[in-house]
């Protein structure tokens, strides 16, 4: 799991600027995408 500091990091390497609270938020965000796209990945595994 990436930490916040390293979050902060790569959204600056962007030109982002947000705050710890919106970091967070974005941070939990990704982690929900990922799962819905592996659970959806393992789905269509077993489908085949």
């Amino acid at each position: 799991m990436l930490s916040t500091n390293e979050c902060k990091k790569i959204l600056e390497e962007n030109k982002e600027q947000f705050t710890d609270a919106e970091i967070e938020q974005i941070r939990e965000f990704l982690y929900k995408m990922a799962k819905v796209v592996i659970d959806n990945g393992n789905k269509e595994e077993d489908k085949l």
